[in-house]
């Protein structure tokens, strides 16, 4: 089949490749270059690259909804235009060019977590389990008729990132087996239900992924299981500086009796080479591994504990 690829994020390049493996890849969209860095320089994204060393067009338009870029997919002659998180919405006009729809690939388990952040929010929340999902596009936010889906576990260790490309991984098989299926015509598109009490997977915003110590330690492991990447932070006051402190890894959390007796929120209970920092939490505590102050780079957290000279019993904020 003719199909156009678009998308974003630097994972795209997995999902247009096993499309170029089985299919006629005719073009690439993706967002424009921007200027980044100090120098303003400008630095092509990985799916740009590997459409220009496979000699594969790209397009990036600044806009999806213009004449000029719905004439040139007309042009193009697609079957099909798969969509992996590009980040715009598509127009009714473009959605309706190809003879057998856009398909989307979401990472998870429509309809819960509508959205463009379904990885954060379903790590902020503590669940076990989520999954991609391919539909059809409609005019709606990720409300189109489901094609296929499958369920990925959410571990224990993962975060953010480690998810991202357990769910990549799935995403491309389901992919295929949704182009292949809808090649054949065996593939019968569901309806998605419609309720209130759906969780949304709106964009989880920096002051979300700020740590308050008074709450329980699984409330905060998820925020920095969540926030891998940018990382989730917390304020430190040390010398009457006040720091950005960002808590980068962590290990799942814990509940010890005799270690908390007598301390509060914020205060230190171990530090260990292996096992970090133990902060004392609303509920149970929980053992930072990795950590990176304001302006400077990232290091253990028992480096980070040993440069600031604290000791069990002091607050880290």
């Amino acid at each position: 089949m003719k199909v156009i690829f678009m998308g974003t994020p630097d994972f795209c390049v997995e999902f247009a490749e096993n499309i170029r493996k089985e299919h006629e890849l005719t073009c690439i969209v993706t967002k424009p270059d921007r200027q980044r860095g100090r120098d303003h320089k400008i630095i092509f994204s990985s799916l740009k690259k590997y459409a220009i060393n496979n000699d594969i067009p790209c397009l990036q338009p600044e806009k999806t909804d213009t004449r000029d870029f719905e004439d040139c997919v007309r042009r193009l002659s697609p079957e099909i235009i798969v969509v992996v998180a590009y980040g715009r919405i598509l127009s009714g006009d473009l959605l309706g060019i190809p003879a057998g729809g856009c398909v989307n690939v979401h990472f998870s388990m429509l309809p819960e977590y509508r959205g463009p952040d379904p990885v954060r929010r379903a790590l902020l929340n503590g669940e076990k389990k989520t999954g991609v999902c391919t539909m059809l596009m409609d005019s709606g936010v990720d409300t189109g008729d489901i094609l296929l889906k499958k369920a990925v576990q959410v571990e224990e260790g993962d975060d953010y990132l480690s998810l991202t490309a357990k769910l990549v991984k799935t995403g491309c098989g389901l992919m295929v087996e949704t182009l292949e299926a809808m090649g054949s015509g065996k593939i019968e598109p569901e309806k998605q239900e419609v309720s209130k009490d759906l969780r949304a997977a709106n964009i989880v915003r920096k002051e979300e992924m700020e740590v308050c110590w008074e709450d329980d330690a699984e409330k905060i492991f998820n925020i920095i299981r969540a926030a891998a990447g940018p990382g989730a932070w917390t304020q430190t006051c040390f010398c009457g500086k006040k720091r950005t402190l960002k808590l980068l890894k962590a290990f799942p959390p814990g509940h010890d009796d005799k270690l908390e007796k007598g301390r509060h929120a914020g205060q230190l209970l171990e530090i260990s080479k292996q096992a970090g920092m133990a902060v004392k939490c609303g509920r149970g505590f929980l053992r930072i591994a990795e950590v990176q102050e304001q302006d400077r780079r990232k290091c253990s957290a028992y480096d980070y504990i040993c440069g600031k000279r604290l000791k069990t019993g002091d607050r880290i904020n």
